[in-house]
Order: structure tokens, then sequence, then C-alpha cells
């Protein structure tokens, strides 16, 4: 990647759509700058940005939006992919289930209404959740490799962790002990030290 060193990431001062390309980041050991907005300033910060829209990427001074575009972006570049056209697709598979599922879960982050907001979280736990996570659990088993794809860890495994240690983490937690192997998938990403230095940070 040209001028590698000037990668930056803009998002809001929290997990959400971003976590995932800072993780790639993370996990490869490559700097970026990480460019929190602060809520008060996006007003002012939103008609800079393409779409009007965060995560942004920004790479030698020119800047892309689209969550999903960047963190596979990266990936590529660093090496995340998989090793094959097909590694790759088995990679977007699991990429295109998790974004699925954060878009459900979009609808109770914006209810302004108290009551269908927690019937939102509780459809969200005890029924979405447990669905896609099974579908996750069983490409993970059948990869038999403790990895989603392949034998070394890709985008989709950092995925899987922010899927348990991000934002969704408020209703997919709560079923992970039903979910051995990706459990054990998020404690073996968890317990890496770039993962442990970036968590304290």
């Amino acid at each position: 990647m040209e001028g590698q060193g000037a990668i930056k990431i803009h998002y809001f001062d929290e997990d959400g759509r971003a976590e995932v390309s800072r993780l790639v980041c993370v996990w490869a050991e490559k700097s970026f700058e990480d460019i929190r907005i602060p809520f008060e300033k996006w007003p002012v910060t939103k008609p800079a940005m393409p779409l009007g829209q965060v995560p942004v990427l920004e790479v030698d001074g020119q800047k892309y939006p689209q969550s999903l575009a960047i963190a596979s972006y990266l990936a590529r570049e660093f090496g995340l992919y998989g090793r094959s056209n097909l590694d790759s697709l088995k990679i977007d598979i699991v990429a295109q289930t998790v974004l699925e599922f954060r878009v459900k879960a979009s609808k109770h982050y914006y209810e302004q209404d108290a009551k269908i907001k927690s019937e939102l979280a509780t459809e969200l736990t005890a029924k979405e959740a447990p669905t896609y996570l099974a579908y996750l659990e069983s490409q993970l088993v059948k990869n038999q490799s403790n990895v989603m794809v392949g034998d070394q860890v890709t985008l989709a495994d950092l995925i899987i962790y922010d899927l348990f240690q991000g934002a969704l983490g408020k209703f997919t937690q709560p079923n992970i002990a039903h979910f051995p192997h990706l459990q054990k998938l998020v404690e073996k990403i968890s317990d890496t030290e770039v993962i442990k230095k970036y968590a304290i940070a």
C-alpha cells in the first residue's frame, strides 16, 4: 500500500461500524491514525465526509466510505483475506451475515420509545442472535481448524470477535455459552498480546 503511514480511520469515539477495520490494523500491527469524532463536532465534520457519513478510511489524503468495503480493503492489503478466491468468498459470507444482523440491531439503537426498545432487545437476544450464531457456529465447526476460514486468522475471525466484544455484544454475549466453538475463538483472539494491548489502550 502506498503511503502506508498515512492510513486514517474516521469514526465516532465508540466501537460500532469502524471497529473491525481498527482491529484489522491492530492485528496486522500496522500503524494508523484513529480519528475519533466527538458527537458535538459531527455537524461541522459531516460535510467533509463522503456521503456525509462515517466510518471513512483516508489513504494518502483520499477519503473512502462504507464500513464493509473499508474492512475488506485493509484485510486484503494486510494478508487477512484468505489464500484463495474461495477463502475470500467464505470471509465475505461471514462479513455480510454479521452485517445483516447489525442492520436488524440498528432498529434498537435508534428506537426512542422505551417499551419498544426493550421488546426489540429481547427479540434480538432471544431470537435473532441465536439464529445467526447457529449458522456461524456451523461454519466454524465445518472448517475444522478453530478459525472461520482456512487455517489462520482472517478478517472473518476479527468480525466474530467484534460481534461478541463490540457494540453487538449486548445481544450476543448472553448466548455465547450455547456456541462453544465461537466462544473458544473469541477467547483465542482476546488472549493475544496485540488485542490485549489494544483493549486497554
